[in-house]
């Protein structure tokens, strides 16, 4: 492997990809990409592509745990790693039972449903906002920029202004709940709050992180939700296992996402001339690891396209990524997954797709409309 080169690689125009990797991906080879530090995780090449290299965006996106790598990433990220740790997560399953079972309930007086709207964007709202250390009137304010960054991500570039408006409203949006919180150790804001007042963290880093917990800890379990539920729609037999307890609310988790997961791929920038397999990539390039591709590759997962609930490494998938940069907010996420899916099941019964929108061209996938036919399942 070559060395890195004393002088910056020269930079790409963003949305120049490596071709061959997001569609002939396997998990061995994603698992060496996601390690390799030569090939670094870089949120800016969004940025360049919206039409934006300085300025306050510009250099708060350079800050945020996306674009930082090595020892910067390791010290930024350890400030709030313990908040999500399993543990520490498990302490919102009792708000999270109570949220879902409380907007679950209104459906077993109908037959038929948005589910989006009406329970999965209310209950991430709900339950990451207050795990977080959102007050409900700030869940409310911040949930407009939220949506809006979400809306323009999905058609890029060609909403490249309403991207740069979005993301700079959520950054106000961000550096408000900042300066708004209590410091203390209860809650990742809190915490943030903390570090700033001690000097232990820059300010535009908190800024960062919280911008950023505010796009993956509400935007990714929203779309994760409608797409287990779509996909659940054809396995009836699963669907009622769930809602009968008989089958664990775990195990069906795990097998969904890794047959279809919001996040298909990420992207990485080549800092030096490495090779891979056979590929030299280019000093400078970015390249697409296909997540998607890694989690059907059948020498991993035999069978990839089936849904099989006893896989022996049915956690062994990719969807949450791998290495430095694999998602900080995995175990959030799977909470959410087994409360919302748990409660929804519990409630309905022989569901059926009536139509599902998804008119996104990049950015994470995931229904924005979920209309449900339905029966009310029978109490006992």
């Amino acid at each position: 492997m070559a060395q890195p080169e004393e002088t910056a690689p020269e930079r790409v125009p963003a949305w120049r990809i490596s071709e061959g990797f997001l569609r002939s991906q396997t998990a061995q080879l994603a698992i060496a990409l996601l390690s390799d530090p030569t090939l670094e995780s870089d949120f800016t090449f969004i940025l360049e592509a919206i039409g934006i290299t300085s300025g306050p965006l510009w250099e708060l996106g350079k800050m945020g745990l996306l674009s930082l790598n090595g020892e910067e990433h390791r010290r930024y990220r350890g400030t709030i790693a313990h908040h999500f740790t399993p543990t520490a997560v498990e302490r919102c399953r009792e708000t999270a039972v109570t949220a879902a079972s409380e907007l679950a309930s209104p459906l077993a007086r109908t037959t038929q449903s948005e589910i989006i709207e009406s329970f999965a964007e209310p209950f991430v709202r709900r339950v990451s906002g207050h795990f977080t250390g959102l007050t409900d009137e700030q869940i409310a304010s911040v949930w407009p920029q939220v949506m809006g960054v979400a809306r323009a991500s999905r058609h890029l570039p060609a909403q490249g202004p309403q991207m740069v408006r979005a993301m700079t409203e959520m950054a106000t949006a961000a550096r408000d709940v900042l300066d708004g919180s209590t410091p203390g150790r209860d809650t990742v804001i809190a915490e943030l709050r903390l570090l700033v007042e001690d000097g232990d963290l820059p300010n535009d880093v908190a800024v960062s992180l919280i911008a950023a917990l505010f796009s993956a800890g509400f935007e990714p379990p929203v779309n994760q939700l409608g797409l287990t539920v779509e996909l659940l729609a054809d396995h009836p037999d699963v669907w009622d296992g769930l809602g009968t307890g008989r089958l664990s609310a775990t195990r069906v988790v795990e097998e969904c996402i890794r047959l279809r997961s919001t996040g298909s791929a990420t992207t990485r920038r080549v800092t030096c001339p490495t090779d891979h397999g056979d590929r030299t990539l280019e000093a400078g390039s970015l390249i697409m690891v296909g997540l998607e591709e890694a989690n059907h590759d059948p020498d991993r997962f035999p069978c990839p396209g089936e849904l099989q609930l006893d896989r022996q490494n049915n956690r062994s998938h990719l969807a949450f990524g791998f290495g430095p940069h694999h998602c900080l907010g995995a175990a959030l996420a799977r909470l959410l997954m087994e409360e919302g899916l748990r409660a929804l099941a519990k409630t309905i019964t022989a569901i059926r797709v009536d139509r599902s929108v998804d008119e996104g061209t990049t950015g994470l996938r995931g229904p924005t409309e979920l209309h449900l036919s339905y029966q009310p399942r029978p109490s006992g």
